[in-house]
């Protein structure tokens, strides 16, 4: 039996560390994909630690496990935490204001409103004109109309538009849910509406005996 020669013994050799690394994550850094979306959202800007990028027509963004992602228009930024990322992830503003509806209402209604075309249908497209025009922080809290017109020059869709775009597209907190809402309605106008109504038929079925 011949022995191995020292060439070939150092190719294999190469060839163990090469798979050896691909197998514990040496090869594109086990970058994964996930989703910007109110519906899906194209031309925002994004760093998840290193990488960096804007978000494709789907919505599409790259990140590596166990890091956060900060995505920015123009000057206003707002982040997603590690622990809100998986692959394939649909990340709603619900995700990145978790657990503050008024925050995460106006981050949609700011996508929904910068819209280039403004037909959400189709998704929201953010061009570099927009992100030109942004040149301060918009706060997402109670001083968000003020912000938004004072940067746009626009006013922002209202915010049951915003939740109406949003349930159509992306899952929702309970409390949006339709059967929710329709729990929380006031019919106090109805009632009064048809008070004189009510009050008319009282009087006419005064001493008669109803039912079947």
């Amino acid at each position: 039996m011949k022995k191995m020669g020292i060439p070939i013994v150092g190719a294999l050799l190469g060839a163990g560390m090469v798979a050896l690394l691909t197998g514990c994550g040496g090869g594109e850094d086990n970058l994964e994909t996930a989703y910007l979306v109110d519906s899906a959202v194209k031309g925002v800007n994004y760093r998840c630690g290193d990488e960096s990028g804007v978000t494709g027509a789907d919505g599409s963004f790259e990140f590596k496990p166990g890091q956060s992602c900060t995505f920015s228009i123009g000057a206003t930024q707002f982040v997603v935490d590690a622990d809100k990322l998986s692959i394939g992830k649909k990340v709603t503003p619900f995700d990145i204001f978790s657990g503050d509806d008024e925050k995460a209402i106006n981050l949609a209604r700011m996508l929904q409103s910068l819209d280039s075309d403004g037909n959400t249908s189709n998704g929201i497209e953010i061009t570099a004109a927009t992100h030109a025009m942004i040149k301060n922080t918009i706060d997402f809290g109670s001083d968000f109309d003020t912000d938004f017109t004072a940067e746009t020059n626009m006013t922002a869709i209202s915010a049951s538009t915003a939740i109406e775009h949003l349930a159509a597209n992306v899952p929702m907190p309970t409390k949006y849910t339709p059967f929710e809402r329709i729990a929380e309605m006031d019919a106090s106008a109805i009632l009064e509406y048809f008070a004189p109504l009510r009050g008319w038929l009282k009087e006419q079925n005064k001493g008669q005996q109803c039912g079947w």
